[in-house]
């Protein structure tokens, strides 16, 4: 930072090529740095397991000898003692302060504070009563005031246009994984997309799940609790956005209006909530929607109660309605079974001598309760265990992606059939048009997962269960059969030709000085050979061979699984149909040319 009073640099100076950004001077930070000693009597610490998804401190006992791991692990969470050690349940002799952001707009803040809130109800459960304090930041406080230790901080920041992250960052002490201060930082756009013209940014397509692809979320790969980010936010408003324009359409909710309104506010809890397990020291857990049964979901007073999911911490998809069913609760809008359990885990006391005791039953409840099943994000991109995905729901996520499938057409067909306002813009067509096909595409690697896939656990010895088993013939042909008549058939994606003259784009947002001009056309064919490329490149991949191989070493019979060749012969079938047997030719469209390509 330059001198008080001394000029700004040159910007001619600055490196080439210039940063993205409208003046180069604009890169300029002030930067503060919160320096404090570690505590001068350590916590003691708490061994990680992995059943139970924490953030870890680790390192090697070099002084170790003796043969077995070196490694030792604890788990990251704040210091909480009990002011009555006596009671079963007790208020902590200090709470873990909450300081929310002046800068969250007074309307969304009872919504915000519901979602920290939450978490009292587990660690209740875990013996402590009241073990979060909330407290509004004032609107005159410098920001300041919502820096240091023993201290979580909710964060409210402004983001213009897609790729609004949420952040769950926390600092530790490494010698006993004790949380020193976290923050859970949302994205203002929560409250500002969903209106009449929400999303005027096109939807993106999301990565194929499985496949080894960018980190989104600085943890696709890599978690860190130093720096947690996560993509939930965007990820959440981008399906969100999705139910709310299909329940406008279906003329079940108004753009405007106090029901608009709660659907917003559930959605703000439900990430609030998220971020705020992160800061509290929780990792992903991308399995937990599969505890909770398809009746479940259509349960009205189990959703309410209980959650859609067994975990906030899961990227959890809404539990949108089809047109015939009725509506049970959209958003996770309470913890999860997961989420007491894995608080407890982290936060109940023993007596020094049975605490290992304790805590090897207490995490053994998992090898046998699918309520507790947890996958992380390791699991989502280095193994093919189709149980594991994000923004799913249900304990068949091949019926999922079904569902998945038959909203988005859904949603085009009523906005084909929508009769706009002579005043109206028509970017809606092409915004709708979008998200069906975004919708769509996420369907997709749930179901290429099934084929060749294995079921995975994270068991110990103890659990007499295997940690690899390959899933059943029958779901893995299953799942080949919808995408042959789904993905890769021409009639999924028949459109009036009337609409597709009809798709306006934002005339204001066409030229950004980051990307190329939006053009007025808009390439139906470009927009489907992308899904279905992404289907093709799991389905015909080496891992997707080297995987199918490897399961036939892990049954009796290896004729009771398809074998890769029956797959591609299948897939070869139905790419070139049009060929097979004798008679007049047939015309190809442009959809399956370029699919044959």
């Amino acid at each position: 930072r330059a001198a008080p009073g001394a000029p700004p640099p040159n910007p001619a100076a600055l490196p080439s090529p210039p940063p993205p950004v409208p003046d180069a001077r604009s890169v300029f930070l002030d930067l503060a740095y919160t320096l404090a000693p570690l505590p001068a009597a350590p916590m003691a610490p708490r061994r990680a397991d992995q059943r139970v998804g924490y953030f870890t401190d680790g390192f090697r006992d070099l002084a170790t000898d003796t043969g077995g791991d070196r490694r030792t692990h604890y788990i990251a969470r704040w210091r909480l003692e009990k002011k009555d050690p006596a009671a079963a349940v007790s208020e902590p002799k200090e709470p873990i302060r909450v300081v929310m952001d002046r800068n969250i707009p007074p309307a969304w803040r009872d919504a915000v504070r519901a979602g920290i809130l939450e978490w009292n109800k587990a660690f209740e459960r875990a013996g402590f009563r009241q073990a979060i304090a909330v407290e509004q930041q004032a609107d005159d406080a410098d920001w300041s005031s919502v820096e240091g230790t023993r201290l979580l901080a909710v964060r409210w920041f402004a983001m213009e246009g897609p790729g609004a992250v949420a952040v769950g960052p926390s600092q530790t002490d490494p010698r006993t994984g004790e949380i020193l201060r976290g923050a859970a930082i949302i994205p203002e756009n929560w409250v500002r997309l969903f209106r009449t013209r929400a999303g005027d940014s096109p939807p993106r397509m999301p990565p194929t799940q499985g496949a080894v692809h960018g980190s989104h979320d600085g943890h696709d790969g890599h978690e860190a609790h130093d720096g947690t980010l996560c993509e939930n936010a965007q990820a959440a408003l981008q399906q969100a956005q999705f139910t709310f324009a299909l329940l406008v359409e279906r003329g079940a909710m108004a753009a405007e209006g106090p029901e608009a309104d709660r659907f917003i506010a559930g959605a703000l809890k439900d990430v609030v909530m998220h971020e705020v397990g992160h800061a509290l020291g929780l990792r992903h857990n991308f399995r937990a929607s599969t505890g909770v049964t398809q009746a479940q979901l259509r349960d009205a007073r189990f959703t309410a109660e209980r959650g859609v999911s067994n975990s906030v911490m899961d990227y959890n998809a809404l539990n949108t309605p089809l047109a015939s069913e009725p509506p049970a609760e959209y958003h996770m809008s309470t913890l999860g079974a997961y989420d007491y359990w894995a608080i407890e885990y982290g936060y109940r006391q023993w007596p020094a001598a049975d605490e290992a005791r304790e805590l090897a039953a207490l995490a053994a409840r998992a090898d046998h309760d699918p309520s507790l099943a947890y996958g992380t994000d390791e699991d989502l991109v280095a193994n093919n265990d189709p149980l594991i995905n994000q923004r799913d729901l249900g304990d068949d996520p091949m019926a999922f992606a079904r569902r998945q499938l038959a909203l988005s057409r859904e949603l085009w067909d009523l906005t084909q059939a929508r009769q706009l306002a002579a005043d109206d813009d028509m970017t809606v067509y092409r915004r709708n048009l979008e998200r069906g096909l975004a919708g769509l595409s996420a369907a997709v690697p749930m179901l290429t997962k099934y084929v060749g896939g294995s079921f995975t656990s994270r068991a110990v010895a103890g659990s007499r269960q295997p940690l690899v088993a390959p899933v059943p013939a029958a779901q893995q042909r299953q799942a080949l059969d919808i995408l042959l008549r789904e993905v890769f058939a021409s009639a999924s994606f028949r459109f009036d030709p009337a609409f597709l003259s009809r798709l306006g784009i934002d005339q204001f947002d066409r030229f950004a000085p980051d990307r190329p001009p939006t053009s007025p056309d808009f390439s139906l064919a470009s927009a489907v050979a992308g899904i279905q490329r992404a289907a093709l490149d799991q389905l015909m991949s080496d891992t997707k061979a080297v995987r199918m191989a490897d399961a036939e070493t892990q049954v009796a019979d290896p004729r009771t699984l398809p074998s890769y060749a029956e797959v591609q012969e299948r897939l070869s079938a139905a790419v070139w149909s049009e060929l097979q047997g004798r008679g007049p030719s047939r015309t190809i469209d442009s959809l399956r040319r370029n699919l044959q390509r």
